[in-house]
């Protein structure tokens, strides 16, 4: 994923060190993502078939490494890409081999918490290769659904790159409900003068 803090983002790329490529990349994505890539390749009997998100994954994976080309789009068609690199893409490009821990297990549910906040801020507005910005609405839909199911450790990740203030507290409520909220306040207390939060 190329970003900084407080960027607005019109590509989203994930790999992990590619000895490990897909698996751990596909456990720390959005369910939704997971979705999508498995509905480009599967019939919806096969996609309806799947019972549990370790189905889910695996059947990710397994699309992830017969794709021919390299990358996938996560993003509604016609829209600002999101793209996942897939097993020919992991292989051929010169990734970030940082994105994910070399060693170890990968970040609980890290390409989600990044996935979320892409979209929190804009989820691709700039204009690239005749594609349309995510409409703002279907950004912050997209968001919202990725973050309620973000578990505590991953809510802190993304608390942290959307940054303190009470604007940044606000949007991650409004994302998330009180327990985001909560994280963004377990990140951020010890900066903050007479507010204290609870181990």
């Amino acid at each position: 994923m190329w970003t900084s803090a407080g960027a607005r983002l019109n590509a989203f790329c994930s790999v992990s060190c590619f000895e490990r490529y897909p698996i751990d990349a596909c456990a720390s994505m959005a369910t939704r993502d997971l979705v999508r890539i498995v509905s480009l390749r599967r019939t919806e009997a096969a996609a309806k078939a799947i019972t549990s998100r370790e189905e889910l994954e695996r059947e990710a994976i397994a699309v992830l490494r017969e794709e021919a080309g390299n990358t996938v789009n996560l993003n509604p068609d016609g829209l600002v890409p999101s793209l996942m690199a897939t097993r020919r893409g992991a292989d051929r490009q010169p990734y970030n081999r940082e994105r994910v821990e070399p060693e170890g297990p990968a970040p609980v549910k890290a390409l989600a918490a990044e996935r979320a906040y892409v979209l929190a801020r804009g989820g691709g507005t700039h204009l690239s290769g005749g594609y349309a910005s995510l409409p703002a609405g279907l950004a912050a839909k997209m968001a919202g659904s990725i973050v309620k199911e973000l578990p505590a450790a991953a809510m802190e990740t993304l608390a942290g790159m959307l940054g303190d203030g009470t604007e940044a507290r606000q949007l991650i409520a409004q994302l998330g409900g009180p327990k985001a909220a909560e994280a963004h306040d377990k990140v951020f207390a010890p900066q903050l003068p007479g507010r204290k939060v609870e181990p």
